[in-house]
């Protein structure tokens, strides 16, 4: 591996190196500071962070968006200072039908929650295509780690949700999970969302989101 002069890779700083494992590797070093270029700079336009690359996403054919009511959470790497203002995800290739809600939010990695957005009440949720969440209050990152992402739909026919299908085991079940459903079931609005969301059962799928 080549290694450029723009790389400053001396005196790093432990409070924002402290795990780099929960990176995987999706920063570059310049002046010391992480930058987000891989996940981000893959995504559409405005956006600021990711789950993962988006040139990786594809369709999640069978696990779609938890049972309704319950909660998914995704793990997302999040740098200082980016303002969270919307939550972006994509419909697989089966539709949403007789839906009362659907929703997102922020969690940290010990899944206390730190923000919801609007509820949509739409009935249908087109295969294939996004839905834009919005923060009800913008949330500033106050230090570079790992956080949750959050989806919660109501309905009758739940939506699959564009991801990718298969995490390898062994990570996805490493402390903090990679992402899972909530052990918090029956809700409905956001407003509901608990303080603190129930431990996850670990999933092999990881939904792709982006943040903006």
């Amino acid at each position: 591996m080549t290694v450029t002069s723009r790389f400053a890779l001396t005196k790093p700083q432990p409070t924002e190196l402290a795990d780099p494992a929960l990176l995987n590797g999706n920063w570059d070093i310049i002046d010391n500071e992480l930058s987000y270029t891989e996940n981000a700079g893959a995504g559409s336009t405005g956006c600021l962070a990711a789950t993962y690359s988006r040139l990786g996403a594809s369709t999640i054919a069978s696990a779609g968006a938890a049972t309704s009511g319950q909660p998914r959470l995704m793990g997302i790497v999040l740098k200082k200072g980016t303002l969270v203002s919307h939550l972006t995800v994509w419909a697989g290739t089966t539709a949403g039908a007789s839906m009362t809600h659907s929703w997102m939010g922020l969690a940290d990695a010990s899944r206390n929650k730190l923000g919801v957005t609007n509820d949509i009440t739409t009935a249908t949720w087109t295969a294939s295509t996004s839905r834009t969440f919005d923060m009800v209050s913008p949330y500033t990152v106050p230090s570079t780690g790992f956080y949750y992402v959050v989806l919660c739909v109501v309905g009758t026919t739940m939506p699959t949700i564009e991801g990718v299908a298969n995490l390898a085991a062994g990570a996805r079940n490493a402390a903090p999970i990679a992402g899972g459903n909530s052990s918090t079931t029956g809700l409905t609005t956001p407003g509901g969302a608990p303080a603190t969301y129930g431990a996850l059962t670990v999933l092999g799928q990881h939904h792709y989101v982006e943040v903006t």
